[in-house]
């Protein structure tokens, strides 16, 4: 693709690198996706302190995700050593448990997305350690990310 076309939406990525060049790519957005059945990771997140908390391209949880979509999933759930769970390789999650609303706290190494944090700066989520057990037991599981806003999750497979 060379060009936008008129009466369609896209996301924009602008990419610099280390010395200063500079790339933007550009993908038209599908907003008829509203739910999606997702699968848990096989693999503990890649835990490198430098490249928690930023939105990087070194996203080696990006080939989970490839892996998901070619199995037909929308998107792929990581859990850490404590089987606490943690994001989506492209969204943040939001559990709804009578009402409520909870996603992982930031200090987890979860990426602070925009959705995410609009969230939780108007009081509509809080914080709170989520575990396989809470996952289980919700009322609704969404994941949220700035460009498709909420997608509920319709199915979860544990590992195939």
């Amino acid at each position: 693709k060379t060009k936008f076309e008129a009466g369609k939406k896209y996301k924009v990525r602008l990419l610099v690198k280390k010395w200063g060049s500079v790339k933007i790519e550009f993908d038209e957005i599908n907003f008829e996706i509203k739910s999606a059945k997702i699968i848990l990771s096989k693999i503990e997140r890649c835990d490198v302190e430098k490249f928690k908390y930023h939105k990087t391209t070194f996203r080696p949880w990006d080939d989970e995700l490839k892996k998901a979509k070619l199995n037909g999933f929308g998107e792929v759930l990581f859990i850490n050593e404590n089987d606490e769970l943690l994001e989506g390789a492209i969204s943040n999650l939001v559990i709804e448990k009578n009402g409520r609303r909870f996603t992982p706290p930031i200090e987890l190494g979860i990426l602070n997305g925009c959705y995410r944090k609009y969230l939780l700066d108007n009081k509509l989520c809080s914080e709170k350690r989520l575990t396989l057990t809470d996952l289980k037991n919700a009322d609704k599981i969404i994941f949220c990310n700035s460009v498709r806003k909420e997608i509920l999750v319709d199915e979860i497979i544990e590992k195939i």
